[in-house]
């Protein structure tokens, strides 16, 4: 609701298109209510500009007993844009493995094999606002496995 009052308030041309070219973003939000912060590099093509792909990084919090990051591949659809050109809306999906940390306390240095934690297999929804003419501030929550639910606040500049 609060974006769409800022993106009617401002106005912007309706018909420009979304920047393409290489985008980078840090985000942090709750894995329910465990905290995590990401990083992405990607690319949104001049040919295709609803489309972007980006390799994910990803920090979370102990779940349980271990800490973990996650690494791999995604891709982002927007297919929805307002007529005010600053808002968008997108379905993401990325397929990472996750790798946790070795430990401390009663478990320490556990192996490389005792920490990789498999497949970690995302998709959501967001919503993402022009602040600027690169600048955008995205909304995003996600599920998956072993996700359960994934709510974040995401800076994305595109160069």
């Amino acid at each position: 609701f609060v974006l769409t009052i800022l993106a009617i308030a401002s106005p912007a041309s309706a018909d420009r298109l979304p920047p393409t070219g290489f985008t980078a973003s840090a985000g942090a939000g709750l894995n329910l209510d465990t905290p995590f912060v990401e990083v992405q590099l990607g690319r949104r093509f001049v040919g295709a500009p609803s489309f972007e792909v980006f390799v994910d990084y990803s920090y979370g919090a102990a779940i349980s007993e271990f800490s973990f990051q996650t690494f791999g591949v995604g891709a982002r659809t927007y297919f929805a844009r307002c007529r005010c050109g600053r808002i968008e809306v997108f379905h993401q999906a990325v397929m990472a493995f996750g790798l946790s940390a070795s430990g401390n306390g009663v478990v320490e240095n556990r192996q490389l094999g005792e920490r990789v934690l498999g497949a970690f297999v995302t998709q959501g929804l967001g919503t993402q606002l022009a602040l600027a003419d690169r600048w955008h501030l995205a909304l995003v929550v996600s599920t998956g496995y072993p996700v359960w639910l994934r709510s974040e606040l995401v800076a994305r500049f595109t160069w």
